[in-house]
């Protein structure tokens, strides 16, 4: 639907970088690293970026009704923030997940730890 064509066009600017490999052929992969995942109906990472021991993270609800986004990843702690960055609540982290309410067309940034 509508709230798809931002993300999709999102992944549709960016080139594909094909890159050949230099490891003879079977050997083992190295191991797996993971990053942050973002999910949600309409919810787009607009920024992201490091500060100190800390990730912040910038969501747009691309929605004209309210959405939830998924954040998952190796953080224990997660605060909602000002667009300088300043806390303003806590959010419940459960188990590395934590979930952001985003009302219509919202801008929220997310400090993570």
């Amino acid at each position: 639907g509508p709230a798809s064509a931002p993300r999709l066009a999102e992944e549709f600017r960016h080139d594909v970088l094909v890159t050949p490999g230099l490891a003879a052929a079977g050997g083992e992969l190295p191991p797996s690293s993971s990053g942050l995942e973002v999910s949600g109906p309409g919810v787009v990472v607009s920024a992201i970026r490091s500060r100190g021991d800390e990730t912040e993270l910038r969501l747009v609800a691309m929605s004209a009704a309210p959405t939830t986004a998924t954040v998952a990843g190796a953080f224990a702690t997660a605060w909602r923030t000002d667009l300088l960055g300043r806390a303003l609540e806590p959010l419940p982290v459960d188990g590395y997940r934590v979930d952001v309410e985003l009302g219509p067309w919202e801008i929220a940034t997310i400090r993570l730890s």
